[in-house]
């Protein structure tokens, strides 16, 4: 399979027949459809089904409802091409784009390719006049260009040549997978961080400066309403995954860069706020980040009040779907690394009361071990203390922890810990 298209789809019913049509009429045969409905209530599904019925290269996936990340993220595991690509369901593609960006990525070798886009109006009506450099891409060089993609972003990000979107871009599965490039789920602006992560692993990028990608500009999207505490929440989290970066910076250029990137994150809630105390307080951070870097972006990690009531009740959902809120339960941890780590940390900073009792297990070891103040037990272990429920704190290797569960736990006590705890970087906070 070449190429896998994958499109969410959400209350698109006035729309999704000319997406569809604009991708199922692109000259590649060896292409799958992948069109996850997030249950929509609208008649969505049942146009996504006529069409799958006249054309075999659809698939439908029926997650549960999950928003645009985690509808994104179930379409890419699921997806068989070389590379993938994304369509939002109420934008089109140009004809024949996809033809011409597989060809140069293949010749070009590209791990990542990127396409321009034309803005067009809600009534399908291309705005090519309409000024909006930000979507269209162009070649600094002879227009065959490869650039290392943190290069490219370092050198031209001022220069209007970067455009923060999943869409207009082809994406080798191979790299998405091998660097873990899901989407944040649950925040707004979700492209924001995942563009910069995958120019961030992009060994070989290209640029095809032809418009083939058609953005749909509509009043209700999440760029034209007025923020909200989700919006604050989400230029918040985003502006943790830039900073986590910028401690592991491998340049001084790409250390300025994203220190930058964290800047305007703090810059937009500044902007945004219409509570006086809230905008005093991030009018302070913004003023000691020039005499003091460290202290003011630790102090803006933190966040407000409002989302620490936020964390704290995910964090509060997550301990009692783990079966961890039971007092007298034993719970049975399996993966002992960076999430479960974060995860410790989340508890201890959020006041998380976890009643249950934990034991670690290790799939690596025969005998019982100390290691980090924490004493690890072998699986053999396991049946003896029959754990109420085993939970697995690893995102690249949960499906080989299960099968080596097996002999030890029945399947139904065994549950994953959320992988949204990657994104959680707090290591820095004192």
């Amino acid at each position: 399979m070449k190429l896998s298209v994958i499109i969410p789809v959400y209350n698109v019913e006035k729309f999704l027949p000319d997406c569809l049509d604009s991708v199922l009429s692109q000259d590649i045969p060896d292409m799958e459809v992948l069109c996850v409905d997030d249950e929509t209530p609208d008649n969505s599904l049942r146009i996504l089904e006529e069409y799958a019925a006249r054309d075999p290269r659809i698939r439908i996936i029926r997650p549960p409802h999950g928003g645009l990340s985690r509808a994104r993220n179930r379409g890419t595991k699921e997806a068989k091409g070389e590379y993938i690509t994304y369509v939002d369901s109420d934008d089109m593609l140009a004809p024949g784009i996809l033809k011409k960006a597989v060809e140069k990525a293949d010749r070009l070798q590209a791990d990542v390719l990127i396409f321009s886009a034309v803005r067009m109006g809600e009534d399908g009506v291309l705005l090519r006049d309409s000024g909006d450099v930000d979507l269209r891409v162009s070649d600094p060089g002879t227009g065959d260009g490869v650039y290392r993609g943190i290069t490219f972003w370092v050198d031209h990000f001022s220069e209007n040549r970067i455009r923060i979107s999943a869409w207009g871009m082809l994406l080798r599965t191979e790299l998405f997978r091998k660097h873990d490039l899901r989407f944040v789920p649950d925040i707004y602006f979700e492209d924001n961080d995942w563009t910069f992560r995958v120019y961030r692993a992009a060994e070989r990028l290209a640029i095809l400066p032809d418009a083939g990608y058609y953005y749909r500009m509509q009043p209700g999207s999440i760029t034209h309403v007025t923020p909200t505490d989700k919006h604050f929440y989400s230029m918040l989290m985003i502006g943790r995954i830039y900073y986590s970066f910028l401690r592991a910076a491998r340049t001084d250029e790409e250390r300025r860069m994203l220190r930058d990137l964290v800047f305007v994150k703090l810059q937009w809630i500044i902007r945004s706020l219409s509570d006086p105390d809230r905008r005093e307080k991030f009018c302070r951070i913004y003023d000691e980040m020039e005499d003091d870097e460290d202290t003011a972006l630790r102090y803006l990690m933190k966040g407000p009040e409002s989302v620490r009531e936020e964390m704290t009740a995910w964090l509060t959902e997550q301990v009692r779907l783990m079966g961890m809120d039971r007092p007298g339960a034993v719970c049975g941890v399996v993966g002992t690394g960076m999430n479960w780590k974060t995860f410790r940390r989340l508890i201890r900073e959020y006041d998380i009361s976890v009643p249950a009792k934990l034991l670690l297990f290790d799939t690596l070891i025969a005998e019982p071990q100390e290691r980090d103040g924490e004493t690890l037990l072998p699986l053999s272990e396991m049946p003896a203390s029959d754990p109420d429920t085993v939970v697995i704190f690893s995102t690249k290797y949960a499906r080989e922890i299960r099968e080596k569960l097996r002999p030890y736990a029945a399947e139904e006590k065994v549950c994953e810990a959320p992988d949204e705890l990657r994104f959680f970087f707090l290591d820095y906070i004192p």
